[in-house]
């Protein structure tokens, strides 16, 4: 991604307009925080993708000057969520892998323990 333009003293409604679609950017990373802390994995991924085009259309745009410093922190913080989310998501396919193993096992143990039918 390249360094998005910079708006120099951008009039009020510009200003107001890109600090409400940014607004919109972080509720969307804050209910994607929200669905991790539930274990809500199936929906995540299509949020974090709906998330990362905003940014991308947010930044093609051009950054007001004023709210460049929060912008930094806020995809900072993204870019931590990201990864926690992808490690959440690799323990929780672990998770399920584990458990089919188990099945798998439990499975084959009764299979040996009924009687053969002739």
């Amino acid at each position: 991604m390249n360094h998005p333009q910079l708006i120099v003293n951008a009039d009020a409604t510009i200003l107001a307009r890109q600090i409400e679609s940014w607004s919109e950017i972080i509720q969307v990373s804050d209910h994607i925080t929200e669905q991790a802390k539930e274990n809500n994995w199936d929906d995540i991924l299509s949020l974090a993708e709906e998330r990362d085009k905003k940014v991308e259309r947010f930044l093609n745009n051009g950054v007001c000057q004023e709210i460049l410093p929060q912008i930094s922190d806020d995809l900072e913080a993204i870019k931590e969520q990201h990864l926690a989310i992808m490690t959440g998501i690799k323990h929780q396919q672990n998770r399920v892998n584990e458990n089919e193993s188990s099945l798998e096992k439990i499975k084959k143990e009764i299979a040996l323990s009924l009687p053969n039918k002739k």
